[in-house]
């Protein structure tokens, strides 16, 4: 719900507004009222509209100094202009400062609808401001790699189906959010265990980023970023959604593990997730947590290192990925009920029988 300041000397004006215009219903929560500009300026400090419906001529301070304040201070702050009089140095007072609208007294039902639509058009664009801001970050990164590894072609859609409903912001808005998209495709490509695959849409892809898309319409950028986003998806194997990425982790767990900062934060880097839903993905499909999979996985090469060499304990340790030997034998213990030379001495001596 966004917030407004009614700011006019005539209280009976105020009332008006305040009980014709049906602001929760547009989106408002119930108007702070003010009789004179330099109690809201005060109140501006504090608690910030989203919207100043103001009188024009107010004792002590006017509407266009008022106005002239909010634009210094609080830019993003919509005006709204009222006044008894067509005043043309008002009007360009208004028009300088990008003022919403400037509604002429005495108000009447026009004024209210025309009050009505000013509002509603100031919630649609706060609207699109907060959905590009939301969706223009890095959590967009992790959830469309994530919808690539899961093979989630319905979440890919929807998403651009939702962007298509954007294409009224203008193609200005929307070209360099193509290319962003482009871009986090690329990053995708560059980590995916299947790049080689993706040679030939690589170097497509790259070639489009190098020159402006050939296109004037908002739709048609959409649609070209939509149809590389498909390709990706038809070139990855056909396998369940989240089996591959399992695949991949373990994979990585395999070739990595004797690096000491091997850990869930290093793989999830390595496949643009975050660590919190990393950790859920693999818990959900593998029936034990990540970080019990490579401390389990370390353990076994060092039973493997323990059986087969004469290695220090020390070093064995520092095979599988720890540097320090004391949390090693702990975790060994925990894992086989055993110190690490015991376990070596007890391997040795069934042997020897």
């Amino acid at each position: 719900m966004l917030n407004v300041y009614l700011v006019d000397d005539d209280p009976n004006m105020c009332a008006c507004l305040e009980e014709l215009i049906p602001w929760e219903e547009l989106g408002y929560n119930r108007p702070e009222i003010f009789y004179n500009a330099l109690t809201a300026l005060e109140s501006l400090q504090k608690s910030k509209p989203d919207v100043v419906i103001s009188d024009l001529i107010m004792p002590h301070m006017d509407g266009k100094e008022l106005c002239q304040e909010i634009r210094t201070q609080y830019p993003d702050v919509d005006i709204i202009f009222l006044s008894a009089y067509e005043d043309f140095p008002s009007m360009q007072v208004a028009l300088k400062h990008g003022v919403k609208s400037y509604i002429l007294k005495p108000i009447c039902s026009e004024s209210i609808e025309q009050i009505k639509k000013n509002l509603s058009e100031i919630v649609a664009e706060r609207r699109r401001e907060n959905w590009w801001e939301k969706t223009f970050s890095s959590e967009l990164i992790d959830r469309m790699h994530q919808a690539l590894n899961e093979r989630d072609s319905d979440y890919i859609e929807n998403f651009f189906e939702e962007l298509m409903l954007r294409g009224s912001d203008g193609v200005k808005r929307i070209y360099p959010f193509c290319v962003y998209l482009l871009n986090i495709l690329l990053t995708y490509i560059h980590s995916s265990s299947y790049m080689k695959e993706f040679t030939l849409l690589q170097e497509k892809i790259q070639s489009g980023l190098q020159t402006p898309f050939p296109y004037k319409k908002a739709e048609e950028c959409i649609d070209y970023v939509r149809e590389h986003y498909r390709s990706v998806l038809k070139v990855l194997p056909k396998e369940t959604k989240k089996k591959v990425l399992i695949h991949e982790i373990n994979s990585l767990v395999a070739e990595n593990y004797m690096d000491p900062d091997f850990g869930v934060a290093w793989i999830a880097k390595k496949v643009c997730l975050s660590p919190p839903h990393l950790s859920r993905v693999y818990a959900g499909n593998s029936g034990i947590s990540l970080i019990e999979y490579i401390v389990a996985f370390r353990i076994k090469k060092a039973c493997e290192l323990l059986r087969t060499t004469f290695l220090p304990i020390n070093q064995v340790a520092m095979q599988v990925g720890y540097s320090n030997v004391s949390y090693f034998a702990k975790l060994f213990r925990a894992q086989k009920g055993m110190s690490p030379s015991e376990y070596r001495e007890k391997y040795h001596s069934g042997i020897q029988k």
